[in-house]
This record gives C-alpha cells, sequence and structure tokens, in this order.
C-alpha cells in the first residue's frame, strides 16, 4: 500500500487494511520518503493509535508498507490526526494505491 500526501508532512496515526476480519498490515515493513523527530514508518502499524510516523515537510512525502504477499482487500483505514494545511490553506490530499 502507497500512501501519497502531496503538500506537506505526511503522518500516519495508523493504518489497517483488512483481509475479511483480520488486519494484514500489523507488523509488516513499512517505510516513508524521511522521518520527523524520530517517527519512523513502523509506528504506523504498530496497533498504538498513539504512535505516529511523520515525514519532514516535503512535496510528494509518502509513507508504505509491503504486505509481504498478495492478499484480497476487504477494507482499508489509514487514520491521521497530524496532517498539515498545504500553502493554499485547504486539507491535504490522500491518495492511496493497493496493488503491485
Amino acid at each position: 500500500m502507497y500512501v501519497q500526501c502531496v503538500y506537506g508532512h505526511c503522518g500516519v496515526t495508523e493504518a489497517v487494511v483488512f483481509d475479511h476480519a483480520h488486519d494484514i498490515a500489523a507488523g509488516k515493513p513499512a517505510h516513508q520518503s524521511s522521518v520527523l523527530r524520530g517517527r519512523i514508518a513502523n509506528l504506523a502499524v504498530d496497533g498504538n493509535p498513539d504512535t505516529c510516523a511523520r515525514t519532514l515537510k516535503e512535496k510528494n512525502s509518502n509513507w508504505t508498507i509491503d504486505l509481504l504477499d498478495q492478499h484480497t482487500i476487504a477494507g482499508l483505514q489509514v487514520d491521521s490526526a497530524h496532517l498539515s494545511l498545504n500553502p493554499s490553506g485547504l486539507p491535504l490530499n490522500l491518495t492511496a494505491h493497493c496493488g503491485n
């Protein structure tokens, strides 16, 4: 799964990917375009809503997760309490992509 934030910080509090009733993202390897104050990518899939992955303020910041196998995705939830505003003052646009 790939999450892109067009402007500002990309902050992912929790990312959950469901195949029926199970969270298949939990504990899987995650990566992001940069790291702000030690908030590494894996904090978004650690199961703790009090932690957060966060990038530096940069154009096209992104966060990705490797699900390590093919899965049928039944649902996707990306929570973020830490998104900054883009230069126009509007909320950020997030794009999520699942697939190869």
